[in-house]
C-alpha cells in the first residue's frame, strides 16, 4: 500500500500489515502435532497450505485497503478538503480499527461505506461523528443493509410501507428487505415499532413480518457521518 502512509501515517499502515501476519501463528500451532511420521507429514502439508493461503490473504487485504484509501482520497477531494499531513492529529483509536476492518472487504457497496467513514475520521471537522460502535456495526452489514439505510435517509415517509418501498426502490424481494431491516434493528440503526411488525411482535409462531421501520438516533448519526 504505497500511498497509504501519506493519508494515515506509517504506524497505522504497519498495524494493518501486522494483523495480516496473524496467519503465521497457525504454523506454530501445527508444529505441536504428534511426533509420528504421519503427524509430521500432515504438519508439513497443512503448514504449506496455510502459508500459501496466508500469502494470498495478505495480498488481498493490501489490495482492498489500498482501494478503500484511494476512494477516501477521491471523497476528500470531492468535498474540497485537503489530505491530512503527517503533522495533523488523527484519532488512531478510530482510524486503525477502521482500516483494519476495511482491508477485509471487497464488495463495492461496503468499500464505499468504509471509505466514507475513513474520510470523516481524518477530517478535523467531522472526526467526532465517527464512533467505534459505527465500525462494529459496519462490520456486520451486508451490501443490502447499507443500501437500505441510505434509501431510508432519503425519504421521510416510505410508501406504502418501509418494506415494500425498499423492495421497489432497490429491486429486491421483500424477504431480503425484511432480513436487512431485522439486522439493522439488531445493530441499533433502525427501530421497527410493534404496530408495524417489530421483530418481537406477537403473531404466528411469535413472529410478524417487518413492514415498517424508522431510523434511530444512532442510525441518523451513522448516516450523517457518511454524507457528502
Amino acid at each position: 500500500m504505497g500511498t497509504t502512509p501519506e493519508l494515515i501515517g506509517e504506524e497505522t499502515a504497519k498495524a494493518v500489515q501486522e494483523t495480516a501476519k496473524a496467519t503465521g501463528k497457525a504454523v506454530d500451532l501445527l508444529s505441536k502435532l504428534g511426533d509420528s511420521a504421519a503427524g509430521k507429514a500432515a504438519s508439513r502439508a497443512v503448514a504449506e497450505g496455510v502459508g500459501i493461503l496466508g500469502d494470498w490473504a495478505y495480498r488481498k487485504r493490501e489490495k482492498y485497503a489500498a482501494e478503500v484509501v484511494q476512494q477516501t482520497r477521491a471523497i476528500i477531494h470531492r468535498r474540497g478538503k485537503s489530505l491530512p499531513s503527517s503533522d495533523d492529529d488523527v484519532p488512531l483509536s478510530i482510524v486503525e480499527p477502521l482500516l483494519e476492518a476495511a482491508s477485509r472487504e471487497s464488495r463495492p457497496e461496503l468499500q464505499d461505506l468504509w471509505a466514507r467513514l475513513l474520510a470523516a475520521a481524518v477530517d478535523p471537522e467531522r472526526t467526532r461523528q465517527v464512533r467505534l460502535e459505527f465500525i462494529q456495526a459496519a462490520k456486520q452489514m451486508a451490501p443490502l443493509d447499507a443500501a437500505a439505510l441510505k434509501k431510508l435517509e432519503e425519504v421521510a415517509i416510505p410508501s406504502p410501507n418501509t418494506r415494500d418501498y425498499l423492495a421497489s426502490a432497490l429491486k429486491v424481494p421483500t424477504d431480503e428487505v425484511e432480513v436487512s431491516l431485522e439486522n439493522l434493528e439488531v445493530l441499533g440503526l433502525v427501530f421497527t415499532p410493534p404496530q408495524g411488525g417489530g421483530i418481537s411482535a406477537g403473531a404466528v409462531g411469535g413472529y410478524r413480518p417487518v413492514t415498517n421501520a424508522s431510523m434511530t438516533a444512532k442510525g441518523r448519526e451513522f448516516t450523517r457521518a457518511l454524507r457528502d
